[in-house]
């Protein structure tokens, strides 16, 4: 694709000398001919900009390319990012069902959608249009799978789980296993308690691979539209995430806690239950999150505090060190010879 056509389709403008054809996006440093590269002050090296072979480069305002063709960019990164997409679509399979699949009569499925090898559809499961189903997925009764949604190899969707529209759910990820409740009996004996209630997956969710997220025990465990869920994270039952969060990897959130919009957990935190975070929270990783965040803020430690004050009780901790060793060392000096 010509550099001009890539910009018209982007709404970005051109600038510098030529027009030349576009296979990719690369990074800076390994960028050659062909190839597409991108810099921002502060998040790319100048000096690898300055020596990259790429054929153009999409640039802030302001920042010199020297004659290499270049698109302009208030946000280069974004700007890479739809630029892939359209440079490298993901290859679409072939609408149908595979001979192998196991389809119950009462199920539905769009003539566009996609039904993989050894997919098993129970009955009344419905598959939208344009929907793709990978090799081994399993849907259970009453599900449904919205349009343009993809579920990738072995996800398994328990009965009467909803997903949206333009989803994507990666290898391996469970959602609709029950929950984790118990109590108990007479005897001090663990009596399950049933978990009757479903999961529902909003518009444009991304969930990574080997993620489980909890049926709930009665209404809903919630995953809010826009939000997007790295590898190995757990949601728990009746939880409810809110619109656009990011939750990095091996983070898990327990039951029946509340997360607000836009809510950022990073990787291996962990938010115990029956909690509210508020909107616009950020959570750093390896946090411990054991009571409610009601207001907006970066919160960190193994007990969650704000940034600021978790940065001087490390400090603290520090002089405390600092200070033992000086009180051991003056209890040696006047200590008997």
């Amino acid at each position: 694709m010509r550099l001009s056509e890539l910009g018209a389709l982007l709404g970005l403008p051109m600038s510098g000398g030529g027009d030349p054809d576009i296979r990719q996006v690369a990074p800076l440093a390994t960028a050659g001919e062909g190839d597409l590269a991108f810099y921002s002050p502060g998040r790319g090296d100048p000096v690898a900009m300055a020596r990259c072979a790429a054929s153009a480069l999409i640039l802030p305002p302001g920042v010199e390319g020297g004659t290499t063709p270049r698109l302009i960019a208030d946000n280069p990164l974004l700007a890479a990012a739809r630029a892939q997409t359209r440079l490298c679509p993901e290859p679409r399979p072939t609408a149908g069902i595979h001979p192998s699949a196991v389809v119950h009569p009462s199920a539905s499925v769009d003539p566009t959608a996609t039904v993989g090898p050894f997919v098993c559809l129970d009955a009344q499961a419905v598959v939208g249009p344009r929907a793709v189903l990978r090799a081994g997925v399993r849907v259970g009764e009453g599900s449904r799978i919205g349009a343009d949604t993809v579920l990738f190899d072995n996800v398994v969707l328990y009965q009467g789980v909803v997903v949206g529209e333009r989803c994507r759910v990666h290898a391996g990820s469970v959602l609709g296993a029950d929950g984790f409740g118990y109590v108990p009996d007479e005897k001090g004996n663990l009596f399950k308690i049933p978990q009757t209630g479903g999961v529902t997956v909003e518009d444009d969710v991304e969930i990574g691979a080997l993620v489980t997220i909890d049926r709930a025990t009665f209404t809903t465990t919630r995953i809010g539209a826009g939000t997007k869920i790295d590898d190995h994270c757990h949601v728990g039952h009746n939880v409810d995430l809110g619109r656009h969060v990011i939750m990095a990897g091996m983070s898990g959130v327990a039951g029946s806690t509340k997360i607000g919009d836009r809510v950022m957990i990073g990787g291996m935190s962990a938010i115990s239950d029956n909690l509210e975070v508020a909107s616009g929270v950020m959570i750093a990783g390896m946090t411990g999150v054991h009571k409610s965040l009601t207001e907006k803020g970066i919160y960190e430690g193994p007990r969650a505090m704000p940034r600021r004050e978790f940065v001087a009780f490390m400090k603290a901790g520090e002089n405390l060190a600092k200070l033992k060793k000086r009180v051991d060392a003056l209890e040696h000096l006047q200590s008997p010879s």
